[in-house]
């Protein structure tokens, strides 16, 4: 009789977690201590725009019913560097770019697909260069410096004020208007040609100039946001970190130049890429002409040349040829997004290869 109640509440109890497991996902934390009802994610919004006081924890938590599905939401979001900093108004994707989701689990009970209250969230619209930047020596030699704070704190963050010290050649900062705080990068940090008339910069933050004193030259700002703890010594200029999605725009004259940098360091560009060509408004380039991208000769005779005169082929060549004598092919374009006088930042839009640092770019009359 026993073991036949036993029995009887063993198959009820089989019956019951069934019944849990038809209904919801369940997750087990990673320290085991408890099961999290996982949302399908066929019920979770494509984007989600940061509110204040927001976490990737917190937001997986509300829409996946999961918090520790905040590394997948991290990898939907490339130009997010750092998970543990996240700011109002940024919009994350919560799904893969390409819409694809999970078939829902079937018999989900309703309450679980009511989500908290969603603002519609705007797409991002434009180019958003989130932590590295290219500066012209020209915008470096007006920089200011961070000087010193009123706190007694080494790291600076969000709502503290700054000391901004700038040099007398310096251009004056504008009362209320925004700069980036920023680093040089050391060599290593990335590729650029030497022939670059400028550097690439680390972005760690956003401050907003609250006064200034032209006889001190010393202004007082407000750090608005950070990326990164922020120190004395970094440096404030205007950078540009947003270019607009640009109309083409015929391009007026001939002009010739080289990419002399990347925001990787990877050595090689490719489509969708941020580069910089050593060629500016001074040059008569303008915001949407039309670079292309181009080489002449043969790579694979090029990446042999300084071994053997072998190269393998079917039938022996008598002399090497001369490949600067072979036409040139257009192996990739880029958009003019922003002009500077010496320089000018492209978004590759187009590509049929890797490309070298220093591949030529040709902007031609009426294209």
């Amino acid at each position: 009789m026993r073991s036949w109640f036993r029995l009887s509440i063993l198959v009820a109890l089989a019956a019951a977690a069934v019944g849990v497991t038809s209904n919801a996902a369940l997750a087990q934390d990673d320290e085991g201590g408890g099961l999290t009802v996982a949302r399908s994610s066929a019920q979770v919004p494509d984007s989600y725009e940061v509110q204040q006081g927001d976490t990737l924890w917190g937001i997986t938590d509300r829409f996946y019913g999961n918090p520790y599905e905040w590394p997948r939401v991290w990898s939907y979001n490339p130009s997010v560097t750092n998970p543990n900093w996240i700011y109002p108004d940024t919009v994350l994707r919560l799904r893969p770019g390409s819409g694809a989701v999970a078939a829902p689990v079937a018999g989900a009970p309703a309450q679980i697909a009511q989500a908290a209250p969603l603002r519609q969230a705007r797409q991002p619209k434009g180019i958003w260069l989130q932590r590295e930047a290219f500066l012209d020596k020209d915008a470096l030699k007006s920089a200011g410096s961070i000087g010193g704070a009123p706190n007694d704190h080494m790291f600076l963050y969000p709502g503290d004020l700054i000391y901004i010290e700038y040099d007398k050649h310096a251009t004056p900062p504008k009362i209320d208007q925004e700069y980036s705080i920023f680093r040089v990068l050391k060599k290593g940090d990335y590729y650029r040609r030497k022939e670059a008339e400028g550097t690439l910069v680390r972005i760690y933050g956003t401050a907003k100039i609250v006064t200034y004193d032209a006889k001190t030259r010393v202004a007082r700002a407000k750090v608005v946001d950070s990326l990164d703890p922020i120190e004395r010594g970094f440096q404030v200029a205007a950078v540009p970190r947003h270019f607009d999605d640009v109309e083409r725009r015929p391009n007026a004259k001939n002009v010739k130049g080289e990419i002399i940098a990347d925001l990787r360091p990877l050595g090689l560009i490719g489509q969708h890429m941020i580069v910089f060509v050593n060629r500016g408004s001074n040059d008569g380039v303008e915001v949407g002409n039309t670079f292309d991208l181009v080489r002449s000769g043969d790579p694979w005779r090029d990446s042999r040349m300084d071994k053997t005169q072998d190269l393998g082929q079917t039938v022996g060549t008598r002399r090497l040829p001369k490949l600067s004598h072979y036409p040139t092919e257009v192996i990739g374009q880029a958009r003019v997004v922003d002009v500077r006088p010496k320089t000018a930042t492209l978004y590759v839009t187009e590509s049929t290869t890797d490309m070298p640092l220093g591949v030529r770019a040709e902007m031609r009359a009426g294209q």
